[in-house]
């Protein structure tokens, strides 16, 4: 899927709240058929520290595994698509999704 949307979209971003993008870029690069510069990862250290970021980019979408951080994230115009996980099954308003396959459909590639 990110492949996929690599090749119409560049770069992607993937903004983590790790402290160093070291464990993201090596699974990126061991996982991910597409060459450095079609990915950005940005750390911020926290998670609060992802709505700047995203803000800062221009974003209106982001694909997030922590409930918490949709929260923020949609209190600042930010719509966020929840990657479905055992820590975040309370009740909310936010689109789902439970797999790769899942987001892709939420895609044009036209």
């Amino acid at each position: 899927v990110i492949a996929r949307l690599g090749t119409y979209h560049r770069p992607i971003l993937f903004v983590t709240a790790r402290p160093y993008p070291g464990p993201i870029d090596k699974w990126m690069k061991k996982t991910i058929p597409l060459e450095e510069s079609a990915i950005e990862i940005i750390t911020t250290g926290s998670y609060e520290g992802k709505v700047d970021v995203l803000l800062q980019r221009g974003m209106s979408y982001f694909v997030e595994d922590r409930l918490e951080t949709c929260f923020s994230l949609h209190s600042v115009g930010v719509t966020p698509i929840v990657f479905k996980q055992p820590w975040n099954r309370k009740k909310h308003p936010f689109l789902e999704v439970g797999n790769w396959k899942e987001l892709e459909s939420l895609f044009y590639f036209g």
